[in-house]
């Protein structure tokens, strides 16, 4: 006979009476009215939740690809810089904004910078060397030392002079029987020293305190004691005469003087504390290896394979986040079901249509004026003739939409107009004038563009305004103002030896007002009608940068986004708490029932045992 089906409940209460498992019976019955209604809210809300986190993925991901591509204008490289002789000179670029192709020789390097250097006990004392790492000073010491002077090694028989008008002067104690480490320690606390023990030979030890390179880093220490050569004189430094001037004394040296370095630059003599020179050569950094030679030539180009690093690593970051964003909203056709955390939704579907459409516009900045604008303000200039687009540089949009790198547009633009490149990573605000300061600050509602500005007296219209001298003068945006309600930047000053043109207002001009835009100047006496060209460009990065915040990574619309999600969340965990109380009152309802019915079942089955029971013992009799 087969066994009984476990739903068979109405069989089971017939053959088993009151052996019935009711709450197993009793689940199955509210499962099978609950789950109906109960699985699908389930499956929305594993689905919000999902969305969720498929949100907080998306800002991870849109927040360090503005990470990466901000680190990239900081670290790439578009200049190589080399020495013909590396034996010699080594350079590198250290602010390629500076940076501008070229050669530069370096020649006649007669010293390489050096530090100060002095031992103690001083070269020359009655007591050559202390016999141990751990040996005490023989005497208690009062040390008066000035770090940053300049010290000038006379001859033998004339006194040393040390010019201490720039120094710092500190006073240092030292105990008798104090071990020289503790002495090294002391000494080395002090800015612009180095001090350590060293050992020189056997069972011979010496404190050398170190100044910092360069002839105007030296140092002096004294005991304050003018005669004399023994122990309590071994902190002196101190060469052909002692501190005050004392004669009879033995000559004796510091271990190495401070020297600048020395050399020239396409002929012009240089002078530096470091044999790392900063300061000479705009944007570049060259170390002086060796003194002597005949020196070497530093070569500073645009590097082709640096910039092609360069875009290559834009390429993958943007193709990166873009991945990331096809597979939050991937729908999955085969019918698994594996869709993308955040598939279907609008939002993330936005952000691969808002990131298409940024990399079609054009960079202002990096081109040149628009002469055929009309006059009449910024506003209605166009803003560059020649702006720079992404394609140019490199970046091609395939038709699934992943970015690649493309040669062919690249080589083009190196070979004919490699300055482009720039618009990838450095931000400009210049002037045609070396003179004249552009003032952009972040924020500025002055549009980016390339402007021309014309110069020009405004025969005292303004007079008021300016530094009382009766006449003003404006920067003029798109020509020749021959309207005195141009677009016009008014000069105010001087302040501090400095004139600022800026747009006070829209009073004059009709035009906007644009504020953190202004030009500055020193020169009060800038000729006339004299035309120039204002760049005003914000790089790819930047730009980047401000995309993500505005668009890709908008806080107030990515909260948005998660609240309402939130919302849906909050919303589907009430109706499942309806429907777990609904189920609640079911089994409750149908636990009743049964509980009854077993009672009755099992009354039936006893009554039934008693009438059993009475006819067996009525056969038996």
């Amino acid at each position: 006979m087969s066994d009984i089906a476990s739903n068979d409940y109405i069989s089971q209460i017939n053959r088993n009476g009151s052996g019935l498992n009711i709450p197993q019976i009793v689940g199955a019955i509210v499962d099978a009215d609950i789950d109906p209604i109960k699985n699908p809210v389930v499956a929305r809300q594993e689905k919000v939740e999902t969305a969720i986190s498929g949100l907080a993925q998306l800002k991870q991901s849109s927040e360090l690809t503005k990470t990466n591509i901000s680190k990239m204008k900081g670290t790439a490289s578009f200049y190589s810089t080399t020495s013909s002789d590396a034996n010699q000179l080594i350079s590198s670029v250290t602010n390629q904004a500076l940076v501008k192709p070229g050669t530069s020789k370096i020649t006649d390097i007669s010293q390489l910078a050096q530090a100060m250097s002095f031992s103690v006990p001083a070269p020359g004392s009655t007591t050559a060397h202390y016999t141990a790492a751990n040996a005490g000073i023989a005497s208690a010491y009062s040390l008066t030392i000035k770090v940053g002077g300049t010290y000038t090694d006379n001859s033998d028989g004339t006194a040393d002079v040390f010019d201490s008008s720039a120094a710092t002067t500190t006073t240092l104690n030292l105990n008798s029987g104090e071990s020289i480490a503790s002495v090294a320690q002391k000494l080395d606390a002090i800015t612009g020293l180095n001090a350590k023990v060293v050992m020189v030979g056997t069972s011979k030890y010496k404190i050398v305190i170190t100044g910092e390179t360069g002839k105007s880093n030296a140092f002096e220490i004294s005991t304050g004691i003018d005669t004399g050569n023994g122990a309590n004189r071994a902190f002196d430094v101190w060469h052909d005469s002692p501190t005050g001037g004392g004669t009879g004394t033995k000559i004796r040296d510091f271990d190495q003087a401070a020297k600048d370095l020395k050399f020239k630059v396409d002929g012009l003599d240089f002078a530096r504390e470091s044999n790392t020179v900063t300061d000479v050569i705009p944007g570049i950094s060259f170390e002086a290896k060796v003194a002597g030679g005949a020196g070497a030539e530093i070569k500073t180009a645009l590097s082709k394979t640096n910039i092609q690093e360069t875009v290559q690593g834009f390429v993958d970051e943007l193709n990166a986040y873009k991945a990331d964003l096809r597979a939050l909203s991937f729908t999955d056709t085969s019918g698994a079901g594996e869709h993308g955390d955040l598939f279907g939704d609008d939002y993330v579907k936005s952000r691969l249509r808002a990131l298409a459409d940024f990399m079609l516009k054009p960079i202002n900045g990096y081109g040149s004026p628009d002469t055929t604008r009309t006059a009449g303000g910024v506003e209605n200039a166009a803003l560059d003739a020649n702006p720079v687009y992404l394609a140019q540089l490199g970046f091609k949009t395939e038709t699934n939409g992943t970015i690649t790198f493309d040669q062919r547009a690249f080589d083009s633009t190196f070979t004919n107009s490699p300055d482009r490149f720039a618009a990838l990573i450095q931000d400009r605000a210049t002037s045609s004038e070396t003179d004249i300061t552009v003032i952009w600050a972040s924020g500025s509602t002055m549009p980016a563009g390339v402007y021309d500005f014309t110069h020009e007296n405004d025969y005292g219209r303004h007079s008021i305004l300016g530094d009382g001298s009766g006449d003003e003068y404006s920067f003029y945006v798109g020509k020749a103002a021959t309207n005195p309600h141009n677009e016009h930047f008014l000069r105010y000053g001087p302040e501090n030896g400095t004139y600022t043109y800026s747009k006070p207002d829209n009073t004059f001009g009709g035009g906007n007002f644009y504020s953190g835009f202004s030009l500055r100047t020193s020169n009060a006496t800038i000729s006339n009608d004299r035309e120039q060209i204002i760049s005003l460009g914000k790089s790819f990065t930047t730009l980047f940068a401000e995309f993500h915040d505005d668009i890709l990574n908008n806080t107030y619309e990515h909260r948005r986004q998660v609240e309402t999600y939130q919302d849906k969340a909050d919303e589907l965990a009430k109706r499942l708490s309806v429907i777990e109380l609904r189920s609640n009152a079911l089994a409750q309802s149908y636990n009743s029932q049964f509980q009854a019915m077993e009672s009755d079942v099992t009354g039936f089955n006893s009554t039934g045992d008693m009438l059993t029971n009475y006819v067996a013992q009525w056969n038996k009799s």
